[in-house]
Order: C-alpha cells, then structure tokens, then sequence
C-alpha cells in the first residue's frame, strides 16, 4: 500500500503485510494517517478494482486497488502529468478526468476526494478554492478544473500540473478576441492580477525580489500585455505553454494574441526545445 508521491492517491495490492518501515516513498503531507487507517482496515478479498470503507472521522473512503505488483507500480511510477493527463490506465477512467468540477458523485470520486480532504481538509470545489494555486497540490485542479480557472486559456491560472491537456479541446476554451487585453475589460483584468500574483507566489525564493517581474508582480502588475516586450526573452517565456517538471507554466497568448504574434503569418515559434506550443485564440 503506497500514496503517489506528487498527486496523494492510495494504491493498494495484495503482497505483504503492510509496515511504516516497508514505505518506498515520501507521501504529501496529510497522508500518512490516511494510509494508516485504511491499512488497519483493510481486509484482502474478492475486490473489483476499488477497496471501499467508511472510516471514523473521515467517512466514505475508497482506495484503488490492484490485482498485480506490475499494476501498482506502474502506476506509482507515473509523473503528474501523466496522471492528470491520461485518461486511462490499464482498466476504465481512472482518475476521473473531466473538465468541469466534480463532487463525490463517480465511481473514483470517494478515492479522489479522500485524498484531497487529507491533503487540504476541503470536502468539495467550494472549499478547496483557497488551494488552487498551490504548486504541490495538482488533484485540487484536477478535481476543480472550473473552481481553479483550468478551464479556458482566458481564466487567469498560472500553475500547468493538475490543468489536464485535453481541456484545450474543449469548445470555447480558446474563443476570446484577437485583441490584446485593456485594462479597462474588468473581467481580464482580475484574471490577468490573479496569474500574475500566482506567478509571484510559484517563484518567491527562487527569483530574486528585485527582478523586474517579481516587482511587477507584487506591485499588483499594474498594467498590460506592454510588459512582454520589455525584454526580449519575455514572450518566450509567456507566450509558450510549458507543462513538465521544470516548468509548469500556462502561457498570457490569450490575453495578449497580438504581442504574441497571433495575427502574423507565419506566427512564432519558440527558441526553446520545451515548450508545447502557443495559445492563440480560435478568433485569430
């Protein structure tokens, strides 16, 4: 029995006996009473997939379980991106994936959201709002896609692990104009501050305070798509979407298509080999 590293999900197959000490990983934080709890209780059967249980404190909590080792570790193995992005894994929708919010109320839904309550302590989208910008926590956006702005290029998240891929496809999540924000538009705006605080908050302590996005960010990034062409590498860096360990970043295109070179033919490709492409908006 193990908790995935990077997203918190418990696994569990039939092998030995489960102690402290056979733990192969570091669990996030939370989740090592969980897993305590659920190995207390238990029991090796005849169990289709899913071990369910109602746990003192906690309610209804389900565990995936796995009918071979190959199974649980191949899945243990898995990245975040990975997880959040596949919707598959050997047998059915695994992780639940949807665009849209979700509640207790699927068949993985009692797996997922005991583990984001022993994560956070929120029980639904509602209350799990305050941890959608944590870095850490990618099942918060996978289960809150809408709650956490994944769900449009327009919505302001910063943060790339947990924002499933697949939510590109979606109709209206690239339909805004072709025009470059204005400070007056309320509604960009606010999702246009909410990036750039986010941005602030991913990269305090790994940026210098006193870099020129780091002040334009605390200062409550006063001002518009201009600050993209204040330094060559800029549009780079933020017109590209980036969604790997390194970086994990949602790009500003749709706020900015004309800074980012939406209306040129052909439009800009980035220099660096990591990125996955621009948001141009479907109006352009």
């Amino acid at each position: 029995i193990e908790s995935h590293t990077k997203v918190g999900p418990i696994f569990v197959t039939d092998t030995s006996p489960f102690e402290d000490g056979n733990l192969d990983n570091k669990m996030l934080p939370g989740m090592l009473p969980l897993l305590r709890e659920v190995s207390e209780n238990y029991k090796p059967g005849a169990i289709d997939w899913m071990w369910r249980g109602t746990l003192e404190g906690r309610g209804a909590v389900a565990v995936k379980h796995t009918p071979t080792v190959r199974d649980f570790n191949g899945w243990l193995t898995m990245d975040q991106f990975q997880v959040a992005d596949q919707s598959t894994y050997g047998f059915g929708n695994w992780f639940g994936n949807s665009c849209k919010d979700q509640g207790r109320d699927f068949w993985e839904g009692d797996w997922l959201w005991s583990t984001a309550t022993a994560l956070t302590g929120a029980t639904d989208c509602a209350s799990a709002e305050p941890f959608c910008g944590e870095g850490n926590l990618p099942l918060i956006r996978m289960l809150c896609p809408e709650t956490c702005k994944c769900s449009t290029a327009i919505a302001g998240q910063f943060l790339s692990n947990g924002c499933r891929l697949g939510c590109k496809d979606e109709p209206g999540f690239m339909n805004v104009s072709c025009e470059d924000f204005g400070e007056d538009d309320v509604e960009k705006k606010e999702a246009w501050d909410y990036y750039w605080g986010l941005f602030y908050t991913s990269n305090k302590g790994l940026w210098q305070e006193d870099h020129e996005l780091m002040v334009f960010a605390k200062n409550g990034s006063q001002g518009n798509c201009s600050v993209l062409k204040s330094a060559s590498w800029m549009r780079d860096e933020f017109c590209f979407h980036y969604h790997n360990d390194w970086v994990a970043r949602r790009p500003l295109t749709a706020f900015c298509p004309e800074t980012c070179g939406c209306l040129q033919t052909p439009r800009p490709e980035s220099s660096i080999s990591t990125s996955i492409g621009s948001w141009c908006p479907s109006t352009c």
